[in-house]
């Protein structure tokens, strides 16, 4: 009987312990990270119908056509998806790079084809020398970019049906040292860490994921007309013979890395079949080095914006390229070659590229992706990344791998490191970014990298939750996370924030003319023809000035000549010279509008006419209907117009009619319409101005003579009739007309006149004392005391109290002083004015 018990009980345990056996397994196949991975290889060789399209060949200036295949170019797609089906896709396409607006129209096609998040994809290029450029506009290469387009989405494709689980994980980094060299005079040294990623994938090939850096560009130096894979081809096939894996190679940081493709005694070049093949095998044999890793089935990504500042080069820098530039076209070759080799600007194309940056724009827009797989996580950038910065972005990453990938989803070009400007070069002349914007893009894509590496593994979803005049903050509204980084502010044409959507306003109270717009319409001097800032930019500078608008073109007139038969042969033969007359209402609101004009019509012999006439056909009536037009549209603008400068006094057009006659005709209807006229022929520059072609001043003479002789002119008689409290970034705010603040001293005698800023009313109060007033300055930096007649004796004597009725600071105003400005002290409240009763013809006004 107790035999019977025992052997049951034996038997309920063992069934017992089978459950359990069974539950435990289930769940630990249950909590397994089953991360896919897929890998596809596809051919984007520049062929149609069995013939090769002529593309255009980036990496170098001047226009390469494609001739021949030397060897076939691929794009290589890997995708990752994880528990969850959220899917990656990483990309290594042999072009040199893609433009952002293009990668935009790409990534979109491919997101929609897979229905894959476009955050998640990474176009990634290997910066081939030697393959097609699709920027060109030529039909060949527009051909060629829907072509690439259909290829990545097909691989895309594949790659997704190719996905299987991985069984295993290794990664680490690979120690690479002589593969490679920094190509300029400051070595700071080679980044030899490689980081690689083998993924063991059931029943296919393992994929091997290697983040390579070092230049594409050693089979373009010798044959600049063949497509070719450059060694990356090379490196990639011996790969796949000895290890048997399905290679990806991603691009990093090497925009001063240079490949090492010399023999040991470096004098035999050893081109790239014998570099790919040594660089195949030293990877190869480091292979066994990699750590078996835990595989975490999770793919997330962040995206982010930055606003940087376009470089707006030193006067040096623009006037070499333009040196450069014009020895060159002038045929000087030994001159212009001695330049290039003193100067460190390579040829005119980079003197070209230069002096063609925009300085229209202050901010560019960079946009920076980083995904995770895991752990494992792609720091991308659109732009030639320094080895230096792309080192310091490994070393601060928690990442078990960190893959920094350079000419990703753009083309910014270089972004120089802040070590290389001392020595300049290439590399930081063609950088269009201001010196820092390396190291802040690398701190930026740093935090992302953090942001991405959450134990919680959080999708973030983040808002602005705070924000200043620069910055904006972020939050994660799913895990409270927020990043360590601030975004700056990329504003719209309405000071709206194009990535969180806040109207930011900074208040405050401009003074002088640091609120003030300015439009200047012209033709070519006002354009800045043959210089690199026009009198428009200085002027604005030299004034502070918050907006100029220049509305300069080239050859154009104030009139407008009927049937003009002027034989320029750079001109089309229709060519109307642009009159003023008739596009003046295309200026904006401006606080001041400047005209600069009539060369064009002495030299085109427009009729000179009469003072009496209303006619875009003669100059006289031109300039009529210009300012009369004006004045109507623009009511609340200060316009004033300059005359010319003396070029050719004493000489007459073909008309009869001198140059001196026209700039009188300027000078009569400025008087007749009661505008300010500047009058630049009479003044006492020298009898040679200084121009490049006797008509366009230098750069020197703008900066130095033109633009400060206007921006004089303009502070002496601008009516500064208002003090501007508002936004400085848009014209939200309001102008208190100084005529509220006017005291007239005869008025005023015995009173004591307090401003309220706040109410805008006066408030008075009776007085015994003098002939006294007292105004609120509390939040007035500038008191400028102006008189209407010769002082006679000392005229007025003021007294700055605090708010404890302290005096702070006083002085007398003395005889022979007309404007008299005085600083407002930072602790004051009030002034106190005391009147001499013999010059009653004084007033103050708050600036």
């Amino acid at each position: 009987m107790k035999k019977g018990i025992l052997i049951c009980l034996i038997s309920i345990i063992l069934i017992l312990g089978l459950i359990l056996s069974i539950l435990v397994v289930r769940h630990f196949k249950h909590n397994t990270e089953n991360l896919e991975v897929g890998y596809a290889k596809i051919n984007i060789s520049p062929v149609k119908d069995g013939e090769i399209l002529p593309v255009p060949l980036g990496g170098y200036a001047g226009l390469r056509l494609a001739d021949r295949i030397e060897s076939d170019i691929y794009a290589i797609c890997t995708a990752f998806r994880d528990d969850s089906g959220n899917t990656a896709l990483v990309y290594s396409i042999d072009i040199l790079g893609i433009s952002e607006d293009v990668a935009d129209e790409i990534v979109m096609a491919i997101g929609e084809s897979v229905s894959v998040s476009e955050d998640n994809i990474l176009l990634n290029c290997m910066h081939n020398h030697t393959a097609p450029e699709i920027q060109s506009t030529i039909d060949e290469a527009k051909i060629y970019q829907a072509f690439l387009t259909e290829q990545l989405i097909l691989s895309a494709k594949e790659a997704i049906a190719d996905l299987s689980v991985c069984t295993k994980l290794y990664t680490g980094c690979l120690d690479i040292p002589s593969f490679s060299y920094i190509r300029r005079d400051v070595d700071t040294g080679i980044d030899p860490s490689v980081p690689v990623a083998r993924f063991v994938r059931k029943n296919k090939n393992d994929v091997l994921l290697v983040n390579w850096s070092a230049h594409c560009d050693t089979f373009a130096s010798t044959d600049r007309t063949a497509v070719s894979s450059d060694y990356i081809g090379v490196l990639r096939k011996a790969l796949e013979e000895t290890d048997g894996v399905n290679i990806s190679v991603q691009m990093g940081a090497c925009a001063d890395v240079g490949t090492s493709c010399f023999s040991p005694d470096k004098h035999k070049y050893i081109g790239k079949e014998a570099y790919g093949k040594a660089l195949a095998s030293t990877i190869s044999s480091q292979l066994k080095n990699l750590t078996k890793t835990k595989i975490i089935s999770n793919v997330d990504s962040v995206k982010t914006t930055v606003g940087v500042a376009v470089d707006h080069s030193t006067d040096e820098c623009y006037s070499k390229a333009i040196e450069i530039r014009d020895l060159y076209y002038a045929d000087r070759t030994e001159e212009y070659q001695q330049k290039c080799s003193d100067y460190r600007i390579a040829n005119v194309y980079e003197a070209a590229a230069i002096l063609s940056r925009s300085r229209a724009d202050k901010y560019d827009n960079i946009s920076l992706r980083a995904v995770s797989i895991g752990n494992i996580v792609f720091a991308a950038a659109p732009y030639e990344m320094f080895a230096s910065n792309g080192a310091k972005i490994k070393e601060l990453s928690q990442f078990d791998s960190t893959f920094v990938l350079g000419y990703t989803h753009g083309r910014k070009g270089y972004i120089a490191a802040d070590y290389a400007y001392a020595a300049g070069g290439y590399e930081v002349y063609s950088c269009i970014f201001e010196q820092g914007t390396a190291e802040l893009l690398q701190s930026t894509l740093s935090d992302m990298v953090k942001q991405l590496y959450t134990p919680e593994l959080c999708r973030h979803s983040f808002t602005t939750v705070d924000y200043d005049e620069n910055y904006h903050r972020l939050k994660c509204t799913l895990c409270e996370a927020e990043p360590t980084y601030p975004s700056k502010h990329i504003f719209d044409e309405s000071y709206v924030c194009t990535v969180c959507n806040e109207h930011i306003h900074s208040i405050q109270e401009l003074t002088g003319f640091s609120g003030l717009s300015l439009s200047c319409i012209g033709d070519s001097i006002t354009m800045g023809a043959g210089i690199d800032r026009s009198y428009v930019d200085v002027v604005q500078d030299l004034l502070g000035a918050k907006t100029s608008y220049n509305h300069g073109i080239s050859w154009s007139t104030i009139g407008h000549k009927e049937n003009c038969n002027c034989e320029h042969s750079y001109l089309p033969e229709d060519y109307d010279h642009d009159p003023m007359v008739y596009r003046y209402n295309e200026i904006p609101n401006s606080d001041i509008i400047f005209i600069y004009g009539g060369l064009n019509d002495f030299g085109m012999d427009l009729p000179l006419g009469t003072i009496e006439e209303e006619t875009p056909h003669t100059f006289y009536g031109a300039l009529n209907l210009l300012i009369s037009g004006l004045r109507q549209n623009y009511s609340d603008s200060y316009i004033f117009m300059a005359t010319s400068l003396n070029y050719f006094d004493g000489y007459k057009n073909d008309d009869g009619v001198t140059w001196s006659e026209y700039n009188e005709a300027i000078r009569e209807v400025c008087k007749k319409h009661s505008i300010d006229c500047l009058d630049l022929y009479n003044l006492p520059f020298d009898r040679l101005i200084d121009t490049s072609d006797y008509v366009h001043p230098t750069q020197k003479f703008t900066s130095n003579v033109l633009a400060p002789a206007i921006a004089e002119f303009i502070k002496n008689n601008f009516p500064r009739y208002y003090y501007y409290n508002g936004c400085v970034r848009c014209d939200e705010g309001e102008k208190i007309l100084y005529e509220n603040l006017f005291v007239d001293t005869i008025e005023n005698h015995g009173k004591i006149c307090t401003y309220d800023l706040q109410s805008k009313e006066f408030i008075e109060k009776e007085s015994d004392w003098y002939s006294y007033t007292l105004i609120n300055v509390e939040d007035i930096k500038e008191i400028r005391f102006s008189f209407t007649k010769e002082i006679p004796s000392v005229a007025w004597s003021y007294f700055f109290y605090d708010k404890d009725n302290v005096c702070v600071g006083s002085a007398n105003i003395t005889e022979g002083l007309v404007d008299v400005y005085v600083k407002v002290p930072n602790n004051a409240v009030y002034i106190g004015v005391l009147y001499n009763p013999l010059n009653p013809y004084g007033i103050y006004q708050a600036s």
